[in-house]
């Protein structure tokens, strides 16, 4: 409370991310997020452990954290705003050179309805990409992915007389790390209690 800063780049990105989208299902969608990170908040303060999100739509998450940490911070988590704000700051930074790229709004908008459990596999694209139109590279496009009928790289690049395929890896979590994280959780469960 008190600050009247509003962070303009980043609501760039958040403007851009909710135009791809059918403007009512968004609004229901973020509605239903502030919802459950408010009901979190009260199951914390009863000293349970939830998670403040529905995993299954982490899309709208990442913008209401990074909306709320650009205008109002209302709904705003640390936990949250790291994940999210960071790489949509860069994105609302460079989105006339992010809109350069071919196929961007594709990817954009996969990421916001289809693949909006896991919005953070497309963010990494989306910032490779721009890393090599930044770094020079004359044009970039994203490939369409063709499932079931042949593999393709995420991205094509050029510059006078080269041509590169990229593919994009972003490390995940193993299932080991997976589990000896519910394991510390176990642990950790009778201290919170």
């Amino acid at each position: 409370e008190g600050h009247d800063w509003r962070d303009d780049k980043l609501m760039l990105a958040v403007a851009w991310l909710k135009s791809l989208v059918n403007r009512e299902d968004l609004e229901r969608r973020v509605e239903k997020t502030k919802q459950d990170l408010l009901a979190a908040r009260q199951q914390m303060r009863d000293g349970l452990l939830v998670p403040h999100f529905d995993a299954t739509d982490t899309a709208a998450w990442y913008l209401l954290q990074a909306e709320s940490f650009a205008t109002d911070r209302a709904y705003w988590t640390p936990e949250g705003s790291m994940r999210a704000v960071p790489f949509l700051t860069r994105l609302g930074e460079e989105l006339p050179l992010l809109l350069s790229i071919k196929g961007v709004e594709e990817r954009a908008t996969r990421m916001m309805t289809t693949e909006r459990a896991q919005p953070d596999s497309t963010l990494f694209e989306l910032l490779v990409a721009l890393a090599y139109r930044r770094g020079g590279w004359t044009r970039v496009e994203f490939v369409p992915e063709m499932p079931g009928q042949q593999r393709t790289p995420d991205l094509v690049v050029y510059r006078p007389r080269k041509r590169w395929a990229v593919e994009c890896k972003r490390l995940r979590p193993s299932q080991y790390e997976i589990k000896e994280k519910e394991i510390g959780e176990e642990l950790a469960k009778p201290v919170h209690d």
